[in-house]
């Protein structure tokens, strides 16, 4: 990697992870406990924080200081952990350990790890019409911030896709299909971030290109996750491998053949790349992001 994007990716991550905790700080309720511990264990288990790192970069490079971006990158960060907390429960794709530690429902119960799930869904907009957001921003940014993260992950983003994911399992979905799938389950949370970052800077004029970016990275991404379920060690990603064809998943791999996934891979990033350069302010670390992102091993 870059040493360039390996500074910031850390840097994000380091801002992003103390500002969590402080957050956390004002929820301490003696009957919550529980559930908040939860909550905690699943967001502040690790994790390189890309979106979190995609909101924030991407607000910087158009204007917008991580003081005031960080927020936005929490709420993030937020959904992002509760989908991981359901992503991992029997009802749906069933897997003992997330980041190399067990699951939310391994350690709490299938219970508290709905409700932690739960939590950290609504903690996320809470977070995102805080008083502290509206001072930095305004009532109207924080609106736009929170109808942009609902998209993402509502009915025609993430929770739209993963049910295409669910409903699919031992059926071969078609090309077309199978790539909506994609967009929606893994790129919509991925474009909603960068979005997030350009409306913090007031940069909405940029939005399409910046659309085009963060969605082919989307499913750069997803190509990468599912070439890497084949190829990568229980060890160096820290959860099981090799389930996707266990569960009937559709999958890159399982539809275009291996080789042809790793070329379509690096197809979708040459898109993102392209997008990216027809952007007069681009941000040299979010081009290495892709090629990150692309190229990953782990």
């Amino acid at each position: 990697m870059n040493s360039n994007f390996e500074e910031r990716l850390s840097q994000c991550k380091k801002l992003t992870e103390a500002r969590l905790e402080e957050i956390f700080s004002g929820y301490e309720h003696k009957n919550q406990a529980l559930v908040l511990e939860a909550m905690k264990y699943s967001l502040l288990n690790g994790g390189k924080r890309i979106r979190a790192f995609l909101v924030m970069e991407t607000a910087k490079s158009l204007g917008c200081k991580d003081e005031k971006s960080v927020d936005i990158a929490c709420s993030v960060e937020m959904v992002h952990a509760y989908s991981l907390i359901h992503d991992d429960m029997p009802c749906m794709d069933n897997d003992d350990f997330r980041r190399g530690v067990p699951s939310c429902h391994k350690k709490f119960g299938e219970g508290i790890a709905c409700l932690a799930g739960d939590g950290l869904q609504t903690m996320a907009f809470e977070n995102l019409s805080s008083q502290r957001v509206v001072d930095n921003f305004g009532y109207e940014k924080a609106l736009k911030f929170v109808r942009i993260l609902s998209e993402g992950i509502g009915e025609n983003g993430m929770l739209g896709g993963q049910t295409i994911d669910i409903k699919s399992e031992g059926i071969h979905l078609s090309k077309e299909c199978h790539l909506e799938m994609v967009q929606m389950k893994t790129a919509s949370l991925l474009k909603a971030s960068v979005a997030l970052g350009a409306v913090c800077a007031g940069r909405e004029d940029l939005l399409s290109l910046l659309n085009e970016y963060s969605e082919n990275l989307g499913i750069a991404f997803q190509i990468k996750d599912d070439i890497l379920d084949i190829t990568g060690s229980e060890q160096s990603l820290g959860k099981r491998v090799k389930k996707d064809d266990s569960l009937g998943k559709n999958t890159f791999p399982q539809i275009y053949g291996l080789e042809e996934a790793q070329r379509m891979c690096c197809l979708y990033h040459e898109k993102a790349v392209k997008a990216l350069k027809g952007i007069d302010c681009q941000s040299e670390i979010l081009l290495e992001a892709g090629s990150y992102l692309a190229h990953r091993n782990y």
